[in-house]
């Protein structure tokens, strides 16, 4: 799941399987929605949801890579977007 994080940078949160992905969302879905009646959020934010569920390959230091080349270090702070006219910096982790 990708979500955003602070000054809306790109984050990466790790589930082990799609269906904790999935409740995870709902939750925070649910928390979203309830805070437009409360009148802690607007409603167009309480009713937008940015984050999505993508799978991804984890590798031993703890970079992660999806199907697209995007690279996240250990932080989950996006390291480089791999494509086909990039590559990625050394020790980012490997090449999609």
């Amino acid at each position: 799941m990708k979500d955003s994080g602070p000054n809306d940078s790109e984050r990466v949160c790790i589930f082990p399987t799609e269906l904790e992905a999935q409740r995870e969302i709902a939750d925070f879905m649910i928390t979203r929605l309830q805070e437009f009646p409360d009148g802690e959020r607007e409603f167009e934010d309480a009713v937008t949801v940015e984050e999505y569920i993508v799978a991804v390959d984890v590798f031993p230091d703890g970079t992660v890579v999806d199907a697209n080349g995007n690279c996240f270090g250990m932080d989950g702070e996006r390291v480089v977007a791999v494509g086909d006219d990039q590559e990625a910096p050394r020790g980012s982790g490997p090449k999609g």
